[in-house]
This record gives structure tokens, sequence and C-alpha cells, in this order.
């Protein structure tokens, strides 16, 4: 079998691929990094509610199960700032019909009502500004990161469709299983090359002609079955090649991708420190806003939803 194996040449093809399985992960990895990443700034997402186009900018849980809702609509009715479910939309945009300016929406014993007093207005928004600024700096961070998150799934497109000319072929896998089955050949015409030498050298005058005779006839077999399997060679070789040709295109693009991996990285991890301040001022915010909302209902400033 070593014949086989000098033919196959099998160091080859491992060196040819070693590259695809790899790469692609890292690939992989980055991509699922910006995936997170885009996570992560999702407070800041724009979001569609109810097919209208209202622009939802959420600085707190849109999906907890806080009691206690409530949403600050801008002037035009377009976008608001809001804590609790998105099951309350319908409601918060109801409750701005035939109202001009902002207003302040909120909820309490399952009770809706509406603010637009001036003043209360004013401390919501103070309320609020840190966390939109924070807001808006997330957002500028999210826009670079999705600009290198489209370098990196470029490049991650082009690492697949080259990986897919790196690994085993048709072509190579068939040319491998002929060599297989011609190497379980010549070993079959081997062994009886080995008992026809044995009995040649115990025969007599009489039979030794016809026992070289057999002897030639299976050298001529041997040497058929060598040409195929050189032939089998030449089309495994030709395989390889191809492979290795591009080895040197993967590892290039295994260098871009990890310098472009760098800055998504710094990104990521700016945007997770800002991410956990987001939460603490959110946090902050909401308790300060409820505390309002508090005083609001106090001093009889809540009028009660429509």
């Amino acid at each position: 079998m070593s014949r086989i194996e000098q033919l196959i040449r099998p160091g080859r093809a491992a060196n040819a691929g070693r590259f695809a399985f790899p790469v692609l992960g890292l690939a992989a990895a980055c991509i699922a990094f910006y995936a997170h990443a885009q996570i992560t700034t999702l407070p800041l997402v724009q979001v569609q509610a109810g097919g209208t186009g209202t622009a939802i900018t959420t600085r707190a849980n849109m999906h907890g199960t806080s009691g206690q809702p409530f949403a600050l609509v801008q002037a035009d009715h377009n976008a608001m700032t809001m804590s609790g479910s998105t099951r309350d939309i319908d409601d918060i945009k109801a409750a701005g019909r035939g109202k001009d300016g902002e207003y302040l929406w909120f909820k309490r014993d399952g009770k809706s009502y509406v603010v637009t007093d001036p003043a209360v207005l004013a401390r919501v928004k103070s309320t609020w500004r840190e966390t939109d600024a924070l807001g808006e700096q997330m957002e500028a961070l999210g826009k670079q990161m999705e600009q290198h998150g489209k370098v990196m799934e470029g490049l991650g497109s082009k690492m697949e469709a080259l990986s897919a000319s790196q690994e085993e072929t048709p072509a190579m896998r068939e040319a491998a299983r002929r060599m297989e089955a011609l190497g379980a050949q010549q070993e079959a015409l081997g062994r009886q090359q080995e008992e026809l030498a044995r009995a040649q050298a115990n025969a007599g005058e009489a039979t030794q002609d016809k026992l070289d005779s057999q002897m030639d006839a299976l050298s001529q077999k041997m040497d058929a079955l060598s040409a195929r399997m050189e032939e089998q060679s030449r089309i495994m070789e030709a395989e390889s090649a191809n492979m290795e040709r591009n080895a040197a295109p993967m590892e290039a693009l295994s260098r871009q991708m990890e310098d472009a991996g760098k800055p998504m990285q710094a990104l990521g991890a700016r945007m997770d420190v800002m991410g956990k301040r987001m939460d603490e001022l959110s946090a902050q915010a909401t308790r300060e806003t409820s505390a309002i909302i508090d005083e609001a209902m106090t001093k009889k400033l809540a009028a009660a939803a429509p």
C-alpha cells in the first residue's frame, strides 16, 4: 500500500485544506459578534408600530412586566420614549388623538391617563436627558459597527465561496475510490505472483515454461493496473494543485477578516460599557419618572385617557 500512499500524497491535500475550517470559524465568530453588538444596541432601535410608521425609542424594557408603564410622546406624535410593552402602543396613540403637541401617557391600577402640563413634561424630558445623550452615542457606534459588519459579511461570503473549492471534489473522491480498488487488485495479483514464484522454485523442466508463461501474464496485468493507477494519480494531483492554489487567497482573506474584526471588537467593548451605563441611567430615569407621575396624580394634573 506504500505505492498508493505515495500516489495519493495525503500530505498535499491536508495542507491545501487546512485554512478552510479555522478561517470559516473566524468568520462565523466575527459575524456572531456583530449580531451580538446589534442586540446590545437594541435600546436604540426604532420599530414600526402597528404598521403606522411610529418610531419608538426605548429607554427601558419594552417587554417587561412593569405595572406602571409610561410613554413620553413627541409633539408630532410620530416618536416616543416609553417603558412598558409594545401592546400598549395602540392605547398610547389613541390617547393622543385630538391633542396638539407632546404628552405623557401612563397607567395606574389598569387605567390610562394623559398629562399635557408643560412643567411636568419638561421635568420628564430632563429626567431622560442624560439617557438620550448616551443613546445618541450608542446609535453612532452602532452605525460604525454596521459598516464594519458589512465588510466582515462580505469577506465571509468570499471565504465560503473559496472554501468550497478547497473541499475534496467529486473527481478527487472518485479517483481515490478507484485507486483503492486498483490497489486491492494489485495486492491480489501480488499474492498470486508469490505463490507462482514458490511453484517455479520447485518445478521441473517440464512445467517451468508453463509457469513462466503464467508469471508473464500476471506481470502484464500488474503493469496494466499500475498504468491505471498512474492515470488516477494524475487526476488527484491536478485536483490537489487546484486546492493548493486557493490556499494563498484563503490565507489573505483570513488576515483581512482578522484585521476587520479588531475595530469591531474595540467598538463592541465600548458598546458594552455604554450598555451597562444605559441600564443604570434608564433604571434611574424610570424611577424618577414614576415619582413625577405620582406627584402629577396627587396634584390632579393627569386626565383619564380617552
